[in-house]
This record gives structure tokens, sequence and C-alpha cells, in this order.
């Protein structure tokens, strides 16, 4: 075993949820203040529009009826009251089907101090169903299984979710949805008059689409600045925003917080204020931290985080740790282009990459190569799969194999493709203000040229390039996508039916075997048998290359020792609400 895999091992092994401060400064007001990269866009937990950063603060507006307890390293309860257990129905309509009782927590409350109830998360999901809300339909894929969710009659508090068949996911998404007020969201009942039996039906919901303008005037509703700026957004968790613009926003904790008279540790709020400020500039967050004008920084750079590590002062003041990162970098293609509708081309893309310099020189060999969308450190992560090499050679051969050739001598493979003369010439869309995306991307230009590829940088914002390879208007890009804690859930991702904008797969992959493969793990409760699977479907999806895997790192985190921090696999690595200040 190698350095950089003992330390991959290690980190996994020794790495702690809780990190307690071994030494303490003086105690500063009771504001917790966090970098966050870029600013929040659109305040809403569940529209595409609002981008990675948003969602970060919007957990703390809009919580799920679960949080991750990075302790025990499950989901447990937050807004219900125990996580409900299987129960087969045995007689009637339902027999056969999966049934899940729930129990709201006496204790949640909204904002204007009504409880949480089953009509709010029956108004939820129906949020997510409404056919105008056409922005929400990659939901379908997740929730295809569910037949009905029946409110109590008797209790308010009590609902049934109903499945038609298990699905390894089925209870952890319908727990994992974040739960918006209906007084706040709907004050004209137009989602009240509908049926949610109605909107699990797409041929019914459209036709009901077609007869009754309420839902599109809800979708549109939902989506405007009145619930979708700062001021808008409304939910159970423990703060509000009180301002936000380009440079920062700011939570206040709400008065007479409901988790503070629980006894669930995971309720607690602990800083009554979090301003999260905006900055990508690295100079910009060493002058934020040392003048403690930050006491969360996520994400710094590598040279950064070991050049801060060394200064006394910092030292002094921060504690500095690493924990391996829930994400992993990819270099996707869109197969809907003609130039990389041929798998031969994008084969030859996967050997311009230079691993080792991408590894070990940008990211200072605490990275590691992953081969497709499982974290290594799974049971079911596909080690049998030999990553492909940096090889220039290797892809040039492949090209000239496949029929392409340099026939006007400019140094660009060109081939007559669907009956038009093409330049062997691709788009690479990047974030570029990221110093590691930089090297790497400029790294594969300078050896695609020499494969006879042209690859043309462009430089956007993330937002920008999410918008864009959502709607399918890119050639190739470089993002990062998320591990899951547990099950990787490949069908959003890589299933035919779930290509934009049913769903979330942005490089239009359509192969049959991966699709029988990823809807057969979705309801193998065999373990042993539903790891098999995962294992061949990594197979065919590494050898299709829709996109090329490129490496998992870790995360790194600098926290003032005024704080006790509470960090976590799930994004954005930490939980802010549960930080203290130490005494």
């Amino acid at each position: 075993m190698n350095s950089n895999s003992r330390v991959f091992l290690s980190a996994l092994i020794l790495s702690a949820f809780v990190i307690l401060s071994a030494c303490k400064t003086t105690p500063k007001d009771d504001s917790l203040d966090i970098r966050l990269e870029q600013p929040a866009s659109l305040f809403s937990p569940i529209l595409p529009g609002s981008n990675a950063y948003t969602k970060v603060i919007c957990q703390q507006i809009v919580p799920m009826m679960v949080a991750y307890d990075p302790a025990k390293r499950s989901y447990e309860p937050y807004l219900i009251k125990q996580i409900p257990v299987e129960r087969l129905v045995a007689d009637g309509p339902r027999k056969g089907q999966l049934a899940y009782d729930f129990e709201l927590d006496e204790a949640a409350k909204w904002d204007n101090g009504q409880p949480v109830t089953a009509a709010d998360v029956v108004f939820t999901f129906k949020i997510l169903l409404n056919p105008a809300q056409k922005e929400l339909g990659q939901w379908r894929g997740y929730l295809e299984d569910l037949t009905d969710i029946e409110a109590d009659p008797g209790n308010p508090r009590k609902f049934t979710v109903y499945l038609r068949q298990y699905y390894m996911l089925g209870l952890e998404t319908v727990c994992q949805i974040p739960v918006f007020p209906a007084y706040h969201y709907d004050p004209d009942n137009l989602l009240g008059k509908v049926n949610l039996s109605t909107l699990l039906d797409l041929a019914a919901a459209e036709a009901l689409l077609k007869s009754d303008s309420s839902l599109a005037v809800f979708a549109r509703q939902f989506v405007s600045p009145k619930y979708t700026g700062f001021n808008g957004i409304s939910g159970a968790g423990p703060y509000r925003i009180v301002s936000s613009d380009e440079q920062q926003t700011v939570l206040e904790k709400k008065e007479n917080w409901w988790g503070d008279k629980t006894a669930n540790p995971l309720q607690k709020a602990y800083s009554n204020k979090i301003t999260y400020k905006y900055t990508l500039n690295e100079n910009e967050v060493t002058t934020m931290l040392r003048n403690k004008a930050l006491d969360e920084v996520a994400n710094v750079s590598i040279a950064k985080f070991n050049e801060l590590k060394q200064d006394a002062y910092f030292a002094e003041n921060y504690n500095f740790d690493t924990m391996w990162t829930p994400t992993y970098q990819r270099w996707f293609f869109n197969l809907n282009h003609p130039i990389l509708a041929d798998k031969e081309v994008r084969k030859a893309l996967a050997r311009v990459v230079d691993y080792d310099l991408m590894i070990n020189t940008i990211n200072q060999g605490i990275a590691r190569r992953v081969v497709g969308p499982v974290h290594p450190s799974q049971p079911y992560y596909a080690r049998q799969i030999q990553p492909v090499t940096f090889d220039v050679q290797q892809a040039r051969t492949m090209l000239q194999n496949a029929g392409w050739s340099d026939s006007d001598n400019d140094g660009i493979l060109d081939k007559k493709v669907n009956g038009q003369n093409r330049k062997l010439s691709l788009e690479l869309l990047s974030v570029m203000e990221s110093e590691v995306n930089k090297q790497i991307a400029n790294s594969i230009v300078e050896n695609a040229r020499k494969a006879g590829i042209e690859i043309r940088l462009n430089n956007l914002k993330l937002s920008d390039i999410t918008k864009r390879t959502r709607e399918g208007n890119y050639e190739s890009a470089m993002l990062a996508s998320s591990f899951p804690p547990v099950l990787a859930e490949l069908y959003q991702q890589y299933h035919s039916k779930s290509i934009i904008p049913l769903g979330d797969n942005r490089a239009f992959f359509a192969n049959p075997e991966a699709d029988s493969l990823i809807s057969a793990i979705r309801h193998e409760r065999d373990a042993a048998r539903r790891n098999q699977m995962y294992l061949r479907v990594q197979e065919v999806i590494y050898e299709e290359m829709p996109e090329v895997p490129l490496y998992t790192s870790y995360n790194r985190f600098i926290t003032s020792k005024n704080y006790t921090p509470v960090f976590s696999p799930v994004r954005p690595g930490y939980m802010e609400n549960l930080f203290k200040q130490q005494n």
C-alpha cells in the first residue's frame, strides 16, 4: 500500500465527527461567521435554480423530517418522533403495499406558532408532483413507488406513507424532503383542493393541469421573488434570514425556538446569529481569519491550508482538520453531441488526463482516484476496475483507429461525422476561480492538443455551468458530484428515464444493461446481491464513459478555537447549528 492510500484509509478510520479544541481563546460575541465561496441565489431548498451554497443556508430554515447524526452515522428524527418501521398491508385496496406510520414531534412549530402537521407534509409532496412545476420533474423518479400519503383523521400530527413496493431508499427519500408550511406558501389554498393521489398519476395530473388553473397559478407563485427572496423563505428550522446581499447573508435565531425545549440534541441551535460571508479570494480569507472575522472556513485550497497551518498565529487561534469529502470531481460529456456520441472519442479523452499530476502535484497527495459514483470506502465500490492511464499516444492511436486524421495538417484531427466535416474541437466548461480546477483544465488542454484534440476552455460561474448543463446546452464540463452516505442511488444520473429534464442525467446517457441493473438495485433487499449489481453497473458506466471520474479528496476545515465544531460526511461537511462557543 502506498503512502497516499495509507493516509486515505487512516483518515476514514480515525476521523472524528465532533472535534474538541485543545486550547481556548477569549470568547467573542454570540455570532458564528462562516465563509462560503459564492453568494446564495434562489432561496429554496428544492428549486434547481438554487446553488449549493444557498442550500447550505436553507438547511437552517426549512429542515427535513430527519437530520444526519454524525455520532451515530445515520439519519435520526428531527421533525418526527421516531423513524417508522415498515409494515406490510395485509388486506384492503392497498393489500401487498408497504406502509410507514409517522408521527410529527408535538414541539415542532412554524413561524406563526402553529404546529407542523400532516397536512403540511402532504402539501410539500404536492409541490414536488405539481405537473406545472416542470423544474421539479426529477422528483418523480424518486417517488415513483409512492402511492399515497394519508393523514390520520384523529390526530393531525400522524400520517401514513404507502409505497407500491420495496425501494432501498423509499423511506429515506420521504424523510429527507424539506417540509414547507402550507399557510405561508399557499395562503389561497390552491393545492389544498387537489388530491395527492391525482398528482401521483402523471396522466391524471396533466389532465387536471389543463382543466384547473390552480396548479399553474401556484407554480408561478412558488418561484416568484415573494417566496424565493431572502425575506420570503419560511420553515420550522431554528433560524430566519434578516438580511442578504452579494457580500453576506445573516441569520438570526428565532425567539423561543422550540428545539431549545426538547431533549433531541440534533434540534439544538447554539449560536444566536450566523453570518455567511461570501468570498472565493483566498487572500481575503487569510485577512479575515487574521482579523478573527471568520470562525469556520471549509474547502480552502491545499496550498493555503498548509501555509496557514504552519503559521504560528493561525496555529494558536485555529484548528486545522481534514475529513473525506462526500463528493468527487468528474469531467462529463454531452452524448447528444455528434463527436461525443462516439464512445471511442470519450475513451480517448480519458487518456489525456494526467492523473499523477492531478493527484500528487495539484492535490499534493491528499486525493484519490475513483472509477465512478461510489465512494472507495463502500463495500460495493468497484475495485476490480482497472483505471485508464495517462497516455497521449494511445489516445491519438485510438482516434486514428476510429477514423480521425489531420487531413489539412493544422494539428487538429478531423473526420466526416454524419455527413459533415468536423474538427475534433470541444468546449470544456470549468469553474476557473478554483485554482485546482484551473490547473487540471489547463493540463487537459495541453495534453489534448498533443493528441490532436482542441479543448476550448470556457470560464464560467458555477451557477452558469449548472444552468447550461441542466439545459443540455454544453459539450463537456468539469463539475463535482455527490457521494451518498450509505447506498448510492444511480437512477437520477445514469438511467435513461432520468435524462433531463425528467431527471439529472445531463450526459444523455442511455444503456439498456445499465438501466436494467439500476432498476434492479433499487428494489433488491439482499445486500450481497445488490452489491454484485452495483459492481457490474460501475463496470458498464466506466466502459461507456459518459464521464471521466477524476478524484475524491479530503475536505479541509479551519475552525476558530473559540468553537467546538461538529463535522459531518454530509454536505457542507459541518453542522453549524451545533457549533458550541467555548467558555
